[in-house]
Parts: structure tokens; C-alpha cells; sequence
């Protein structure tokens, strides 16, 4: 490799720790803010920053090409947005589930409890570990005296999912007027358990995508390295600047192709019924 390519090859990384640092630092109220907002952002994403710049300088060193470490990195960098969405549908799911779980308790204490209040109350001890920290907020927030309306209020926004809205709704109109809860609340349960299986059967149909997307991100990977150690003369033509601006078409089309695959086996969101949405 040339004395210019690894000058090409370095300053392409750094061009990219510099796009990456600026997107990570921007919207920046104040000094102490842009501090705090900074050391945040390092420790939610160091990870991904190192493996973005390792994958960058070692595809500026194999190769030469600025645009291939710039490729590298900004695939080592997106990688888990790209891929990685399967953890979101399996916490989406368990969600619903914890919720349903917890109308359930609500339902088989609300005949030995003295009123809704109580039984909330009661159920915020033992309610299941995915929203544990949520029920006992809410528990606490009835203990301090707060309506229980505006305590589940905070509760649906803390929650976040249209599952717990049908449950607040249901839970703020049994304590305005009569009628028999225990039967609506199974029928809330039921109807949680049922989404969340429907849920995971469009989950499941989503990692197809989600394959042919890393089957993709392979090839793009694999078959230019080939090329490289086996046949570099192949390759010579994109070594000099028309080169390069001809890879970078290529790989911004590829890259499109790969954003869209992972944009369709993303997680749809969902309109809260209380507003806002939920992924």
C-alpha cells in the first residue's frame, strides 16, 4: 500500500469518528448540559464507536480506499439498528404478557380487596418483574395521596403501550361508575394474551427479512475481500478518485437496500389509545 492510500485510509477514519462525535453531540443547550449530554452518549455508545473505528481502520489498511473504510465503519456502526431489532419485538412482547399477567392479579384480589385502590395496592408487590418498577410507582403514587386517575395517567406514560392504556381506561371508569370489573378485566387479559400472540407469529414472519439482511451485509462483506486477496488486479480500476466516486454509487445503492430490508422488519408502531405511540 502507497504512502497516500494509508494517508486516505487514516484521514477517512477520522472522518468518520468526527461525523460520528458531531451526531452524538449535537442539540446542546448549555456547557454543563453539552458535558453531561456527552458523557451519556459516550457510555450508551462506546462500544459501538470502537467497533466502528476499528472496522474502518482495518478496511483503510486492507484496501486503500477511503470509501471502503468510511463502508466499514458506518456498517459497524449501524449494525445493531440494521440487525438487531429481534430483542425489541421479544421485550414488546413480554410486556404485554407482564401486563396481562397483572390484570389477572388485579382481578383475583379485587373480590377479597376493600376497594381498587387497595388491590392495586395489594398487587404492586408480587406483580410481574417487566413492569414491577412501574406498578409499585403507581402504588406509591396512590400511598401519597394522589388521585387515582392522575396515578394512572403516570402510569399508562410510564409503561407505554397500548395494552396498559385499555387497562387504565378500564381501571379509570370502574372507579366513576358500577359494574362488574372481575368480568371486564378477564376479558382485558384475554385480549392481551391474544395480541401478544398474534405479535409473535408477525415476528416471526419479520426475521425472514431479517436473514436476507444479513445475508446481504455478508456478501457485501465476503465476495470484495475475495476479490482483494485473490485477484487484486481485479480491482484496480477503483483505486484511483473516478474509483472511488463509482464505489461510493454502488455502495450508497447497497446501503439504501440494506436500510430498507431493515426498515420492514422493523417493529410497526402503534397509536397509544391514550396518545402518542408506542413502538
Amino acid at each position: 500500500m502507497s504512502t497516500v492510500q494509508t494517508a486516505l485510509a487514516l484521514g477517512a477514519v477520522f472522518g468518520l469518528g468526527t461525523v460520528i462525535a458531531a451526531l452524538g453531540l449535537r442539540n446542546r443547550p448549555t456547557v454543563a448540559a453539552q458535558y453531561t449530554a456527552r458523557r451519556s452518549w459516550l457510555r450508551e455508545h462506546w462500544k459501538r464507536l470502537l467497533a466502528a473505528l476499528a472496522a474502518a481502520t482495518a478496511a483503510g489498511l486492507f484496501t486503500g480506499w477511503p470509501v471502503a473504510a468510511l463502508a466499514a465503519g458506518a456498517l459497524a456502526w449501524f449494525a445493531p439498528r440494521l440487525f438487531g431489532s429481534e430483542q425489541t419485538g421479544r421485550a414488546e412482547i413480554e410486556r404485554i404478557d407482564a401486563i396481562a399477567a397483572w390484570i389477572e392479579s388485579l382481578r383475583d384480589v379485587l373480590a377479597a380487596a376493600a376497594g381498587l385502590e387497595q388491590t392495586i395496592t395489594a398487587t404492586a408487590a408480587y406483580a410481574p418483574p417487566r413492569i414491577r418498577a412501574e406498578v409499585a410507582a403507581l402504588a406509591d403514587d396512590l400511598h401519597a395521596g394522589r388521585s387515582l386517575s392522575d396515578a394512572l395517567a403516570d402510569f399508562a406514560r410510564a409503561v407505554d403501550d397500548e395494552t396498559a392504556d385499555m387497562a387504565v381506561m378500564a381501571l379509570s371508569a370502574a372507579a366513576n361508575q358500577s359494574g362488574n370489573l372481575s368480568d371486564l378485566l378477564s376479558r382485558l387479559a384475554r385480549t392481551a394474551r391474544e395480541g401478544a400472540a398474534v405479535r409473535m407469529r408477525i415476528q416471526a414472519s419479520r426475521a425472514r427479512v431479517r436473514t436476507a439482511s444479513r445475508i446481504m451485509a455478508a456478501v457485501a462483506l465476503i465476495f470484495p475481500a475475495g476479490l482483494i486477496v485473490l485477484n487484486r488486479d481485479f480491482l484496480a480500476p477503483y483505486g484511483n478518485a473516478t474509483g472511488q466516486m463509482v464505489l461510493a454509487l454502488v455502495v450508497g445503492i447497497y446501503a439504501l437496500a440494506l436500510w430498507w430490508l431493515a426498515s420492514l422488519s422493523a417493529p410497526a408502531r402503534a397509536v397509544r389509545l391514550l396518545g402518542g405511540s408506542t413502538a
